[in-house]
């Protein structure tokens, strides 16, 4: 790997005269679980306005602000015939986060998947180390297989080039088996915390297993209901063929959780009336499954294609030490039960 001070400054690993570079703007096609790309940079939500003056809480605008440019569920995808690929990358953070390592939250982890079948197998994953945040590593492409690269979890990706030998060309990689894409809402769970890597957030996983795009609608510290975000999401309902909600632990309270989270997944489901709805529990945070287990409840009985998850049922064969770092965030044995678990219910209801 070799770290930049600037990200225009020439090249040591390779003679740049043999790569043709492509920035972000030229593969936006091949982007995908992608909702927004503005100037070079993702984002999930377009304006946060609506939200923000909703939630009136200065220190989960923040959150809010800084997850909404951190690209979590999105995943270059294409073919090339270049023996190689450089890869690029100016990162916003120069340091790991404080639930995880850096594979995660700055990690671009590479696949290279099965043209026919669509099968991903994990390749390597790259990540700078502390403190820098510019970069670039040349990667070994396996011929005749597609690549695949989850951006990072929790760093915003400030520029992107992805270099191939002269000669040689970018194509799209084979679509989906599903045609509709699930989208996930969450919290800082379900943005990747605590994933060994990046492509080990549980709706990437859910990705790889079920063959299908997801868009990642995750909000570290700031995953609150509101209605403004529902309706944010809220958006194609006839490209979304599923709904998974893991929205509990940044509530302040279970008073403000029982007052948002029955309106929020109501309003949600004006957006998405036939989809299955995925509902999870909180772990280890009793009340707040209770109170989601009931709203499941509710609205199984207007429609059949609500299913609940209860991570502490789910979980109750492994070695809780093992499961998570800190009794909330999952490690990557935690991530793989729950995406089993999503994708047993996508097999029967999608």
């Amino acid at each position: 790997m070799e770290f930049l001070t600037e990200f225009d400054q020439p090249l040591k690993i390779t003679d740049e005269i043999e790569y043709v570079f492509y920035d972000i703007n030229s593969f936006k096609e091949y982007i995908f679980g992608c909702p927004i790309i503005e100037d070079g940079i993702i984002k999930k939500v377009a304006d946060l306005q609506p939200i923000i003056d909703e939630d009136n809480d200065r220190l989960t605008d923040d959150f809010l602000a800084d997850s909404n440019t951190q690209p979590s569920g999105a995943r270059l995808r294409f073919y090339t015939d270049s023996p190689y690929i450089i890869l690029k990358a100016e990162l916003k953070r120069k340091y790991a986060h404080g639930k995880m390592l850096l594979y995660c939250s700055s990690g671009f982890d590479v696949y290279y998947g099965d043209r026919i079948s669509g099968q991903l197998t994990h390749q390597t994953v790259v990540a700078p180390n502390e403190p820098n945040n510019i970069f670039a590593e040349k990667i070994y492409v396996v011929q005749g297989k597609f690549t695949e690269i989850y951006f990072p979890n929790y760093n915003c990706v400030k520029r992107l080039a992805i270099g191939i030998e002269n000669g040689c060309s970018l194509s799209a990689a084979p679509l989906y088996k599903h045609e509709k894409t699930v989208l996930f809402y969450g919290n800082s769970m379900t943005q990747g915390a605590s994933a060994s890597r990046s492509g080990n957030a549980f709706p990437n996983i859910v990705s790889r297993q079920f063959n299908c795009n997801i868009v990642n609608y995750s909000f570290s510290g700031a995953c609150r209901g509101e209605l403004s975000m529902a309706d944010a999401i809220g958006k194609d309902e006839n490209s979304v063929g599923a709904v998974v909600i893991d929205y509990s632990r940044n509530a302040t309270s279970l008073d403000e959780f029982k007052n948002r989270f029955e309106p929020f997944c109501s309003r949600l489901r004006k957006y998405y009336p036939h989809q299955p709805f995925i509902l999870i529990g909180a772990y280890k945070a009793y009340g707040f499954t209770a109170h989601i287990k009931e709203v499941y409840k509710r609205l199984k009985q207007e429609n059949e294609s609500v299913f609940f998850i209860d991570p502490d049922k789910l979980f109750s064969d492994l070695d809780q030490i093992a499961l998570s770092i800190d009794n909330i965030h999952y490690t990557d044995i935690g991530m793989f039960r729950i995406a089993d678990e999503i994708c047993k219910i996508l097999d029967c209801s999608m």
